[in-house]
């Protein structure tokens, strides 16, 4: 923070391959220069908490790369410019705290880029709901509180990606959605809606069900308390007879002997936490728990593969047991809270988290065709552009890690084996976070301190023991090299045995042709391609530098690998590094 005051000069605006404005925490005042539409390179716009006046400029149309754009805990007043269906970049976009007013422009429905949050409360709005808003398909987070908006609700059906929302003190009307997410939802999220109804279909208030605002008469909440009395009784009175024949449960969700050493592990009580709604519980899971059924083992735990009730398939990863049966307070828990609500289409699906006082499980979407490393090492005449979109895919899962979660993730172990792929080759990043939440002393299993696995850690580890997003950027290199020549990361009873950094420095060192660190199976292709290789080949050596001030961020590479495949005169269009092989790669 700051404390800049005055207005903000619109001289600003001459800087126009500015990438980031962050001017939030200040005492600036006065009118948005209208100017700062000029900035047309710019991706982050954070003019939050100051004392900005008037509206919001037109000119922020013309912000085509514009990726968040916050300005929040304002005095600005007005309407949203219907130039915003021009931000076609944007994920995120927070105008609360201010005293915006008039309808919710239908532009901003346009913006189906919007992924991460939208947030118009504490402002003046006034009018419905556009329809235009069911195409944010992707939109994770929506808060439109604190206004005067009014209508019904039924667009927000449509938001089926929707993990938070929030649109109490409004005067809306009408049924409340059925869809497996307004079920999830407490009445937080409507207080003071009084004209919201329960439904049955959706499509009109059901006279057996109780609204959610109004519960006025006192013989109303007299029923209430005996419903919810009656309801707790009888729930106590079956957990009491669950936990007097745990073996029986346990026998009959389990079936035969599971592979931990006893059966008393999987014991009640159990706590589940799902992340999106699911339509099973712990008991369908237990009886797949079985040595027939595990897919993987690695450093945080072993991974079985379930049918859950309606036929489909759902990776359950045992994490390894605690030195202690119970934690005082789970803050692995906490923390997984966190990774259960990451949203990406190139990240595996978090599900639901599943413990007991000596177990926890995993619950994640099901993956079908193996992982980077079992592709790679299969006799398997693997194209290039399924190598590419490999690439590009998982670059883009952990760029997503490092800059659109808010904090940022490190995924800590990077690597083929934990690059999912499914039946199109589509890349998933599995296991992020975890080496976090793993490193901890309640976690004795044989994995070692070390954050990462062999061939693939930083070398600045081995004397800082200190992990940021720079080494993330350092063993996705290694997994482009891997990818490139079809080598894995360390192969000591191959060839001279070096490590695959060390191996393709030596052959730039000798002058040997760039082609010759290609897979075998990628050589004899056309100029055009081998040159796409060549280039992706300098991306991987530019995130192996051994300065981790000279690597690239995740961004910057998924944006010179997407130049891979640009025509030559697009490229350095976005300001990025060009990489060139005489660059320090000591």
């Amino acid at each position: 923070m700051n404390h800049f005051s005055g207005g903000l000069p619109c001289e600003i605006a001459n800087i126009t391959v500015l990438e980031l404005l962050d001017m939030h925490n200040n005492y600036i005042t006065g009118e948005i220069p209208s100017q700062l539409g000029e900035l047309v390179n710019l991706e982050l716009l954070d003019l939050s908490r100051n004392s900005f006046t008037g509206g919001i400029p037109w000119s922020f149309g013309n912000f085509s790369y514009l990726n968040k754009l916050i300005i929040n805990n304002n005095l600005l007043t007005g309407s949203i410019p219907t130039s915003v269906r021009n931000l076609q970049k944007l994920t995120l976009l927070d105008l609360s705290y201010n005293s915006l007013s008039d309808a919710i422009p239908p532009e901003i429905g346009y913006v189906k880029s919007l992924t991460i949050s939208l947030d118009l409360s504490f402002n003046g709005f006034t009018g419905e709901i556009p329809e235009t808003m069911a195409s944010l398909t992707q939109l994770q987070s929506l808060d439109l509180s604190h206004n005067m908006l009014y209508g019904k609700i039924k667009v927000l059906s449509s938001l089926t990606s929707l993990t938070s929302l929030n649109i109490s003190y409004n005067n809306f009307s009408g049924p409340i959605p059925v869809t497996p997410f307004f079920r999830t939802l407490s009445l937080n999220s409507y207080l003071h809606n009084l004209n919201l109804c329960e439904s049955i279909d959706g499509s009109t208030c059901s006279t057996s069900l109780i609204r959610r605002n109004g519960l006025k008469s006192s013989k109303t909440v007299a029923l209430i308390l005996v419903i919810l009395a009656s309801v707790t009784i009888l729930v106590l009175a079956s957990w009491i007879l669950l936990m007097r024949n745990p073996k029986y449960m346990v026998e009959k969700s389990s079936g035969t002997s599971i592979s931990s050493p006893g059966a008393e592990d999987f014991s009640y009580p159990w706590t589940f936490i799902p992340f999106q709604k699911l339509n099973f519980s712990i008991d369908n899971i237990l009886g797949w728990l079985k040595d027939e059924n595990v897919i993987g083992k690695g450093c945080s735990g072993i991974v079985y593969k379930a049918e859950i009730p309606i036929g489909e398939r759902i990776a359950v990863k045992k994490l390894w047991k605690t030195k202690r049966d119970e934690e005082p307070v789970d803050s692995f828990a906490a923390e997984i809270q966190i990774l259960g609500h990451i949203r990406h289409r190139n990240i595996v699906k978090l599900l639901g988290y599943c413990s007991n006082k000596s177990v926890k499980l995993l619950l994640y979407n099901y993956i079908s065709n193996g992982n980077l490393q079992q592709l790679l090492q299969g006799n398997r005449n693997l194209d290039w552009e399924t190598r590419y979109k490999i690439a590009v895919g998982s670059a883009q899962g952990l760029a997503y890690l490092h800059h659109d979660c808010v904090p940022a993730i490190l995924h800590r172990d990077v690597k083929c084996n934990n690059i999912l792929l499914d039946s199109k080759f589509e890349a998933y990043l599995a296991d992020f976070g975890l080496a976090k939440l793993m490193n901890s002393p309640n976690y004795n299993h044989a994995m070692s301190r070390v954050a990462g696995s062999y061939g693939y850690i930083a070398p600045e580890y081995g004397y800082t023991m200190n992990i940021t997003e720079k080494s993330d950027v350092y063993s996705y290199g290694v997994v482009l090299l891997e990818i490139l020549s079809g080598r894995s990361a360390v192969e000591p009873h191959v060839g001279d045995g070096l490590h695959i950094v060390e191996w393709v420095k030596k052959k730039m060192r000798s002058f040997e042709p760039a082609v010759s660190m290609l897979d075998a199976k990628l050589q004899g292709l056309a100029d055009q391609i081998v040159q796409e290789m060549l280039q992706t080949l300098g991306i991987a050596m530019f995130c192996v530098n051994s300065s981790p001030a000279e690597r690239p961020t995740m961004k910057e590479v998924v944006t010179l690998l997407m130049e891979v495949k640009s025509p030559p005169e697009e490229w350095g269009k976005t300001s990025q590094p060009l990489i060139k092989q005489s660059s320090n790669q000591s």
